[in-house]
């Protein structure tokens, strides 16, 4: 409004004529000028990588601000949930022990090797998921190319993996409940207990499944460049869990003999290379749980930013860019 007012008064003088065309000049440059600031304001603010089309990697700054009523309610959700798990999961394992083979302590303890390498497995790419954020954070972001003004939700593909990924992990999360409830109906039974598709419930797929799974979350912290802190905690819990499979891939492969006397607990399980008071089954339920729940998290906080970026789509000079 102040460039047009500007404009207006002008056309408005009876100066000369040079005057008159040096004010014009003068005001269509400054016009410019505003227009210039505005696009940069926005392709700063809401920059995304234009060679993969990715989902935003900074949650604008509104978004990250959240209400202290909505992280309070957050949290108090998490922890009423967090007690209602804890309190089912012990209650299974006091009330309902697995009925399965055991090793002796110094059978679960003698491949202690293999655990220490999955940890340094675990730990390396950890590292190098860390450090390629660090790196993508540091290098430009590159602008999308003007959309069209009537260009409706942009989802980017990102995004739309994203969400398949975390629509995955919910149907595995799905078997393992299954399998605790046939855990409880069978009394322990772990050989009458094998989910939904019991087929697939043998090592290799497990391994495959769940390795996808963490590899995933840590390309995808990558992309966002670590803007979602929980695809950070999913992606830890991830690691530990994924630190279990790789052991159990190993001696499934070279000891099945062990693996079928009790080996398969694996390193926390109850009667593992560490132990807990927790029996395989009820383990992996937990390690998924705490992996699933924060990836539904960060799919809810990162949809709200693909959203809320559409609606503030602005139009400067008759192109619409993309925030």
């Amino acid at each position: 409004m102040a460039v047009g007012g500007r404009v207006g008064r002008v056309f408005a003088r009876p100066d000369g004529d040079g005057q008159r065309r040096d004010r014009r000049h003068k005001a269509v440059n400054e016009n410019r000028q505003g227009r210039a600031t505005v696009a940069a304001a926005v392709v700063g603010d809401w920059a995304v990588d234009a060679q993969a089309d990715l989902l935003v990697t900074t949650l604008p700054k509104d978004l990250a601000g959240r209400s202290p009523v909505a992280v309070g309610s957050r949290t108090a959700g998490l922890l009423v949930g967090a007690i209602a798990i804890a309190v089912f999961v012990g209650y299974m394992a006091w009330k309902v022990p697995i009925v399965a083979p055991r090793l002796t302590r110094s059978e679960a303890v003698r491949y202690w090797p293999a655990a220490a390498i999955a940890v340094l497995i675990v730990t390396g790419v950890g590292a190098v998921v860390s450090a390629a954020v660090v790196r993508r954070r540091r290098s430009p972001i590159v602008a999308l190319d003007p959309v069209a003004p009537g260009a409706g939700l942009h989802v980017p593909r990102a995004f739309t993996v994203f969400l398949a990924v975390v629509l995955s992990q919910t149907l595995h999360m799905g078997e393992h409940v299954v399998q605790v409830f046939q855990l409880l109906v069978t009394d322990g039974n772990l050989t009458r207990s094998h989910g939904v598709i019991g087929r697939l419930d043998f090592e290799t797929v497990h391994f495959a499944a769940d390795t996808t799974m963490w590899l995933s979350l840590g390309v995808f912290i990558v992309l966002f460049r670590g803007a979602n802190r929980w695809l950070w905690v999913a992606f830890a819990a991830a690691s530990l869990h994924q630190i279990e499979h790789l052991y159990l891939f190993w001696i499934y492969h070279a000891h099945p003999a062990i693996y079928a006397s009790g080996g398969f607990a694996g390193i926390m399980g109850s009667g593992g290379v560490i132990g807990s008071p927790l029996g395989r089954p009820y383990l992996h339920f937990t390690y998924n749980v705490i992996v699933t729940v924060p990836m539904v998290i960060a799919l809810w906080d990162q949809a709200k930013s693909v959203d809320h970026r559409a609606l503030r789509r602005l139009s400067v000079g008759g192109r619409t860019f993309r925030p």
